[in-house]
């Protein structure tokens, strides 16, 4: 994502702790390796700015 290290590891956090993104909750995250979502609440995104959620 072009952050410092640390920062990225926040923000997919914060993500998931305030649900926008799901995650299986069984399975480790590992820094080191993309992290497989479930699916992204993009109703909870509003039009702040911010991720965009591209097809």
């Amino acid at each position: 994502m072009g952050f410092s290290p640390g920062n990225s590891l926040v923000i997919v956090r914060h993500l998931i702790i305030t649900k926008k993104w799901a995650v299986d909750m069984n399975v480790k995250i590992d820094p080191n390796r993309p992290l497989e979502l479930l699916s992204i609440n993009e109703n909870s995104l509003g039009n702040q700015g911010g991720i965009r959620h591209v097809y």
